[in-house]
């Protein structure tokens, strides 16, 4: 799935270390999409080398996967 949007604010940079002592990070991006008569903000999750590229304004084009399980409760 592909998402085009402008970004309307970033969050901080989450960081730590996994099991095996390498470095992950994560950021919270909020993306304003203009989908048809009802505009739409959208959270992402960017990590790794991507983490503090962003700034308010940047027009973007994001890439993700959406999936879901049946809820079994």
């Amino acid at each position: 799935m592909e998402i085009k949007g402008s970004v309307k604010a970033v969050m901080e940079v989450k960081s730590g270390v996994k099991k095996d002592g390498g470095q992950w990070s994560s950021q919270t991006v909020i993306l304003h999409i203009e989908d048809g008569k009802y505009p739409k903000d959208v959270a992402i999750d960017v990590s790794g080398d991507n983490c503090g590229k962003l700034n308010i304004g940047d027009e973007v084009t994001a890439q993700c996967d959406v999936s879901s399980r049946e809820y079994n409760g």
